[in-house]
């Protein structure tokens, strides 16, 4: 990386945007509910104003033990050079509550479709230095990249006091684009680790409001509550900060003490606002338009090899959001194992006067088996044998393979950004899950 001590480019503003208030509205019906019940039950208004003290003493402080992006002292800007055809933008946005988020968008010249990534990083990292790695995407996906600091987080002005707030600037970040004209249809969240909860709730605002952008998750966790837990359960903590040594190892006294502390951690969190229920908002994104990858080995390397995977160290597996989504990809395994298994009794009833049928039988089964291995296809694994046993969290998606294709994490992402045909739309899969989760013909979505 080239410093640059003067660099105009960085820190002369070029754009101003006012972001509007997010729409972001309760029923009446609920506020008519909230009111009854405290007309009829007074002591929910010292329960109302127990948790507004609570956050107004707690919620900063709570804020910079999950968000540790907002401690980092101020660095030194220094921008990697820009490759062919790409040129960085220089944005001030202004969000309705006051914060103001440093941003940059990377243009390729390029892209000939108008598509963007947002992207959001993870609860320790700045946009200087994601600039390196997103420049990158830029040109790999010809695309223009927008990433940006949340408030508080180096020149970005405001603070955080709960998980909200970065919705906030998530969903301002978002909204530039469209008002400027961009279709959400080309535009694509990326959410890494942290970022991915922001991400969610931000893509979960936006397909409520009828803008169908897509979402990306890349090594997140299912809530915050739970991160916590699975770091105790694997024999880390947070004071003094240390991950657990693997993603995959639990110990017994780990166990028990999460279930123990696992209710008081998200109490503490609820109160305060930091509570991010990842896993719902990525729920209710249609399966056309969202993906996500995990670092996971195979339960024979992790459980039998004489050096087993370390695997995600940061948000272990317990935390993970693909083990909060196993109850639907158990159920779509289900529903394409029945249709496999009726396909072949029908097979197996045809004779041989029939053996044109029983051939188109027999090729129809092959693409519900592609189909039914394609869920590794999000299981990412290190490439290089020694990354194997390093935290594959920090792992840049080239150092990252795909357990089922052997495709880098960057094709994986790349047949997504594509919008590829998802495999539930085939003919051949019309019986299997129509919730779109299988893209291309062997990449999971």
């Amino acid at each position: 990386m080239q410093a640059r001590n003067d660099d105009m480019d960085y820190f002369s503003e070029h754009t101003v945007y006012y972001a509007p208030k997010p729409r972001i509205s309760t029923p009446w019906t609920t506020w008519a509910k909230r009111i009854i019940a405290r007309l009829f039950f007074p002591p929910l208004l010292l329960w109302d104003l127990l948790k507004f003290a609570v956050r107004q003493l707690a919620g900063k402080k709570v804020g910079n033990l999950v968000f540790l992006a907002q401690n980092r002292p101020l660095e030194q800007v220094e921008l990697p050079e820009l490759s062919k055809f790409l040129s960085r933008k220089k944005i001030k946005i202004i969000t309705h509550d006051h914060a103001e988020l440093d941003t940059m968008e990377i243009q390729n010249e390029n892209n000939t479709e108008g598509k963007y990534i947002v992207y959001f990083p993870g609860a320790t990292a700045t946009m200087e230095s994601a600039l390196e790695f997103t420049q990158e995407y830029a040109q790999q996906f010809q695309c223009h990249v927008v990433i940006g600091n949340f408030r508080g987080v180096q020149y970005s002005a405001g603070k955080a006091k709960s998980m909200q707030d970065l919705v906030t600037d998530g969903i301002a970040q978002v909204q530039r684009l469209i008002d400027q004209g961009v279709p959400a249809d080309k535009i694509t969240i990326v959410g890494y680790s942290f970022g991915g909860a922001v991400g969610a709730e931000v893509a979960r605002y936006f397909h409520q409001q009828k803008q169908k952008v897509s979402l990306f998750c890349d090594r997140t966790f299912s809530n915050m509550g739970n991160v916590i837990t699975g770091w105790i359960r694997g024999g880390g903590s947070l004071r003094p900060f240390r991950p657990p040594e693997t993603g995959h190892k639990e110990t017994r006294v780990g166990k028990v003490l999460g279930f123990l502390l696992k209710p008081f951690f998200k109490f503490i969190l609820y109160l305060t606002q930091w509570q991010s229920n990842t896993v719902e908002a990525f729920r209710s994104i249609p399966a056309s338009h969202k993906e996500y990858i995990v670092v996971r080995s195979s339960k024979q390397d992790r459980q039998h090899s004489s050096h087993p995977p370390a695997d995600d160290h940061i948000i272990p597996h317990y935390s993970s959001l693909h083990a909060a989504l196993k109850p639907e990809r158990q159920q779509q395994k289900t529903r394409i194992d029945a249709r496999i298994q009726h396909i072949q009794a029908s097979a197996d009833k045809v004779t041989w006067t029939t053996a044109l049928i029983h051939n188109k039988l027999g090729e129809t089964v092959e693409p519900l088996k592609t189909a039914r291995e394609a869920f590794k296809d999000r299981k990412m694994e290190a490439v290089n044998p020694q990354e194997q046993q390093e935290n594959a969290h920090f792992l840049r998606w080239s150092q990252l393979q795909s357990r089922g294709t052997r495709a880098s994490a960057n094709n994986f992402f790349l047949r997504f950004f594509n919008r590829e045909q998802p495999m539930s739309q085939q003919p051949a899969l019309a019986a299997a899950p129509s919730s779109g989760v299988y893209y291309g013909s062997t990449a999971a979505r």
